[in-house]
C-alpha cells in the first residue's frame, strides 16, 4: 500500500491537511477505532502481509506522525530512506545523454555524436537542467536544419562557458554554424542577437504584447524581450509543459487576451479558480452524477482531443493551498489519475499553463515554472 504524501506540508502548517491529521486519521482506520487511544482488535494493524510505503517531498511522517502511527504493530519498523537528485558530474553526465538523446531523436537520420567542453558544475534543480538542455537541443536542431542535412558530419560540439552566461552551439560540416545563446532568467536560454522568433505565431503575439497599454513602462521590457522565444518552446513542444507564473494579474490577462487573437489551432480553458475547480477526478467521486465531477484534467483532455493539439489553460491560485493543489498538473511528467494508463494518461507536450498567484509563490510552483514574472 503505497501512500504518496508528495507535497502535502508536515505538522505545525496552517496548510489543510498535513501529514500529522493524516498519519492520526491512518492510525485510527486501520486500528478499527474512531479516536487514536488504544489499538482495537477490530483492525487490520497486525496484518504483516500488508507492507505500508509513504512518499514525499518534505521530512518523512516519522518526525511528525510517529506517535499516532506507532501505536500500530505494522508500524513498528518504519524506516526513513532518503532519494536524493543528482548533482555533480552524474548531472553533467544525465545532460550530455538527454541532449544527444533528444537530437538523435529529432534528427533520426544524421546519427549526431555530442562533445561537451567548459561545463558548468551540474550543482542544480533537475527540472531546471532538462529545461535548459531541451532547449539546447531545440536550438540545435534549428541550426542543424538551416544547414542542410547533406553539410551536416556527425560530430556536434556544444560549449557551456558559465562565466560569460552563455551557450555556443556548433556543428562541423561543409558549412560550419556557431549560434550563441545567452543564459536568462531561471536558466532559460535566449539567441543572443536578437534574431527574433521561429513561429509566426510567437511574431505575431511578441508584436501585440509590445503594443499593449499596460505593458508600456520598462518594468516590462526584460518579459517583452524574452518570452517570444518561450512561445516558440511552447507552440514547437520543446516545454513539456511551458509554465508562465506571474503576480502580475493584468500581464497575465494581457497574454491570455494576445494569445488568443495571435495564435490558431490552439484551445483555451480561461478564468480556472483552483480553489473551487476541482483539478482532478477522484476514485470516490459520485458514479451516479448527483454531485458533479467535473475537473481541469479531463477538461484538458477534451481540449486536446485525440491528436493531442495545443490547450491554454489559465489558472487562477487566491492562495497557498490553491498553489498546492496545481502543483501536480503542472509538474512536467505525465498526469495519472487511479487506474490511468499510459494512454488515458495527461500528456503536457503543447500545454500551456498561464498561473496568477496572490501572495507569495510557494517552492513548489517556483521550481515548476518555465518563466516568472513578479
Amino acid at each position: 500500500v503505497v501512500l504518496g504524501f508528495e507535497e502535502m506540508a508536515v505538522h505545525g502548517c496552517a496548510r489543510d491537511p498535513n501529514q500529522m491529521e493524516i498519519c492520526q486519521l491512518l492510525s485510527q482506520r486501520l486500528a478499527g477505532r474512531a479516536a487514536a487511544t488504544r489499538e482495537s482488535d477490530k483492525g487490520m494493524s497486525g496484518d504483516s502481509s500488508i507492507i505500508p510505503v509513504f512518499t514525499s517531498n518534505y521530512v518523512l511522517v516519522e518526525n511528525y506522525g510517529g506517535a499516532a502511527l506507532s501505536k500500530l504493530r505494522m508500524f513498528t519498523n518504519l524506516t526513513s530512506i532518503e532519494m536524493k537528485a543528482i548533482t555533480g558530474a552524474q548531472s553533467i553526465e544525465f545532460a550530455r545523454v538527454y541532449l544527444e538523446h533528444l537530437l538523435q531523436s529529432w534528427l533520426p537520420s544524421l546519427g549526431l555524436k555530442i562533445r561537451y567542453r567548459n561545463l558548468e558544475s551540474g550543482n542544480q534543480d533537475t527540472r531546471k537542467v532538462v529545461r535548459r538542455v531541451r532547449m539546447m537541443a531545440f536550438h540545435g536542431k534549428l541550426m542543424i536544419e538551416a544547414m542542410g542535412a547533406d553539410s551536416v558530419e556527425p560530430a556536434c560540439v556544444v560549449t557551456f562557458d558559465h562565466s560569460e552566461s552563455e551557450c555556443k552551439i556548433s556543428c562541423s560540416g561543409k558549412n560550419r554554424r556557431l549560434i550563441c545563446l545567452r543564459v536568462g532568467e531561471r536558466g532559460n536560454l535566449f539567441p543572443s542577437h536578437d534574431t527574433g522568433t521561429v513561429d509566426r505565431r510567437s511574431a505575431e503575439a511578441s508584436r501585440q504584447l509590445n503594443k499593449h497599454p499596460l505593458l508600456v513602462t520598462s518594468q516590462f521590457s526584460p518579459f517583452l524581450s524574452e518570452f517570444g522565444s518561450i512561445l516558440d518552446c511552447w507552440l514547437h513542444r520543446v516545454l513539456s509543459p511551458t509554465v508562465f507564473v506571474s503576480k502580475n494579474r493584468d500581464l497575465t490577462t494581457a497574454v491570455v487576451q494576445t494569445l488568443k487573437t495571435s495564435t490558431d489551432g490552439v484551445s483555451f480553458i480561461l478564468n480556472v479558480n483552483a480553489s473551487f475547480y476541482k483539478m482532478a477526478k477522484s476514485l470516490y467521486d459520485d458514479q451516479h452524477g448527483t454531485v458533479s465531477s467535473a475537473n481541469l484534467r479531463d477538461d484538458i483532455l477534451s481540449a486536446q482531443g485525440d491528436d493531442r493539439g495545443l490547450v491554454v489553460v489559465e489558472l487562477l491560485c487566491p492562495s497557498i493551498d490553491s498553489q498546492m493543489l496545481v502543483r501536480e498538473l503542472i509538474e512536467d511528467t505525465p498526469s495519472m489519475t487511479a487506474y490511468s494508463t499510459s494512454k488515458s494518461a495527461l500528456h503536457k507536450s503543447g500545454l500551456f499553463f498561464i498561473v496568477h498567484v496572490d501572495g507569495d509563490v510557494s517552492p513548489e510552483i517556483e521550481s515548476r515554472a518555465s518563466y516568472l514574472f513578479h
